[in-house]
């Protein structure tokens, strides 16, 4: 697979002594972005970059596939690896910790995990998130909770960042959501879906 485009990166002024640092990446399956957050929350650099494994594919579809033996999602995960150590080593502070929001498909090929539960009906997890993972030469990583096949910490990260309360209906028809917010006093009800 050949290498990603560097990509952008802004630096503010960062003082050593403002830790402890924490990273912040949203793992997409086109993009990575990231933010150095300081020791009180502000932003002390950010940068964005293709995903490493591109070359793989530009979906989700395609990366599932090349990620369907162990040595494929290993292959893809390693480039993962490299291109997170990189950012850590290059904000030239120490890093207390991550949060690596991604899809399922991303965090299950970061993590390593298999990943055919994601590729065929009935769709079923491997990895539900929701903890802290050990990764090879980088700090503890936060794992967002992965709530369900496809609705991935990236999702529920967003929502846990603007202070909402979520539940999640899983399988379900339009109208019971708007049902469930009525009868149960919801402020809104979202559903994703496909087919419309």
């Amino acid at each position: 697979l050949p290498p990603p485009p560097s990509g952008k990166r802004k630096r503010m002024d960062i003082r050593p002594d403002a830790g402890p640092f924490r990273l912040a990446v949203d793992l997409g399956t086109t993009s990575i972005h990231w933010r150095l957050l300081d020791g009180t929350g502000h932003e002390a650099a950010s940068g964005q970059a293709l995903n490493p494994q591109m070359g793989a594919g530009s979906d989700v579809v395609s990366r599932l596939a090349a990620a369907r033996n162990q040595e494929g999602r290993e292959r893809l995960g390693h480039l993962l690896l490299r291109f997170l150590q990189r950012v850590v080593s290059d904000v030239g502070v120490p890093v207390a910790e991550l949060c690596i929001a991604g899809n399922t498909a991303m965090t299950s090929i970061l993590l390593n995990k298999d990943v055919a539960g994601l590729c065929a009906a009935p769709y079923r997890l491997t990895e539900p998130g929701g903890r802290t993972a050990e990764l090879p030469g980088l700090p503890p990583a936060w794992i967002p909770p992965q709530p369900a096949p496809f609705v991935g910490g990236d999702i529920s990260a967003g929502m846990a960042a603007s202070g909402a309360d979520v539940y999640l209906l899983h399988v379900t028809t339009t109208p019971s959501v708007s049902y469930v917010t009525r009868t149960d006093g919801f402020d809104c009800g979202v559903m994703i879906s496909a087919s419309h």
